[in-house]
């Protein structure tokens, strides 16, 4: 679906000939195959309408169901793309690199992240990957050119191979770079709804030009069985949740389409669970925004509930999902918040 994927849309590419094909992909996956050829002719117009008049991707028309709203409330959702537009007019690149960097971002935040990192890359030294090694024998590996949690992993040092093994392999030839972090050990209570991935909540966090604090629509995220991370992409399930009282205040969603009121592996009912430490959470988030340099004004901050507490697990400039299971859009706070 390379024609209509994120960031590749264009005047031209609308009107291409594969265009057709890929919009009978998005309404197979999200509507199915009971509609007649003249209702699914109108869909695929209406699908193009609203890319036209506010840049909506087929996967938001349908997660944010605005094939049932009206043009005005249409517009009172943000777009991927315009959020994409509105950031980078309002705030530089080097803004963005800075977290776009997972590195860099660790040691903005180390105090938040409850968990020591490592630069593997072509500067590091072997002696200094050993050393905190020694420290940590569950790693967690991460690419920092990649994204969605593609090219991440797992492993034991020792199990099968060394710290200096692993070292070698990650520096090896055609080897980019990474960040490696002490394993989260994740909270029962969180690792209850998917063990073998780390359940991440993600914090869409803004200070406004006033200095005040804002949340907008977070959303909990779960893996699926067998999947290390929580992310759509790798088949996760998300669902939005209530910024007052930490309660999920809807179904699961999946990319896809999927609808779920229970977890499908672990049976959990996704509507009213309780999120734990909801205020401590709240609290942090902002101490941990406040703590950063005053130029970022938005991050969508992931957290992970451990034992002791949450942890910060990375920033970016995430996209508002949450806007779809929250049942309503929040475009205008967006720009007020960051104008």
């Amino acid at each position: 679906m390379a024609l209509l994927s994120r960031g590749n849309f264009s005047g031209a590419k609308i009107l291409a000939k594969d265009m057709p094909k890929e919009l009978e992909t998005y309404i197979h996956e999200f509507v199915g195959d009971q509609l007649s050829e003249k209702e699914k002719r109108n869909l695929k117009k209406d699908i193009l309408r609203c890319y036209l008049s506010h840049r909506f991707h087929p996967s938001e028309y349908f997660m944010y169901d605005l094939r049932r709203r009206s043009f005005e409330e249409r517009g009172s959702f943000l777009s991927d793309l315009d959020r994409w537009s509105l950031l980078h007019k309002k705030f530089s690149q080097n803004i963005h690199n800075e977290i776009l960097d997972k590195y860099v971002f660790y040691q903005l935040a180390q105090p938040f992240f409850g968990r020591e990192a490592f630069k593997v890359d072509g500067k590091s030294k072997k002696e200094d990957f050993e050393a905190f090694a020694s420290r940590h024998k569950h790693l967690f590996v991460k690419p920092l050119d990649k994204f969605y949690g593609i090219g991440t992993y797992k492993l034991t040092v020792g199990e099968p191979y060394s710290a200096a093994e692993i070292f070698q392999r990650l520096t090896g030839s055609n080897s980019g770079s990474y960040i490696v972090e002490e394993l989260i050990e994740q909270h029962p209570a969180t690792a209850s709804w998917n063990e073998s991935s780390v359940n991440t909540l993600r914090m869409p966090s803004f200070i406004d030009a006033k200095g005040e604090h804002h949340i907008l629509v977070p959303i909990f995220r779960t893996g699926r069985k067998g999947h290390v991370v929580d992310n759509a992409g790798d088949g996760g399930i998300f669902a939005g949740v209530d910024s007052k009282t930490g309660k999920l205040l809807s179904i699961g969603i999946d990319k896809h389409g999927g609808r779920f009121e229970k977890h499908p592996d672990s049976g959990l009912t996704f509507m009213g669970w309780q999120l734990p430490m909801w205020q401590e959470l709240v609290e942090m988030c902002e101490r941990l925004h406040r703590s950063l340099p005053a130029h970022h004004r938005y991050i969508a901050f992931d957290f992970a509930l451990t034992p002791k507490g949450w942890v910060v697990v990375e920033g970016n400039w995430g996209q508002l999902s949450g806007q779809g299971p929250a049942n309503h859009g929040i475009r205008k706070e967006f720009i007020e918040y960051i104008s």
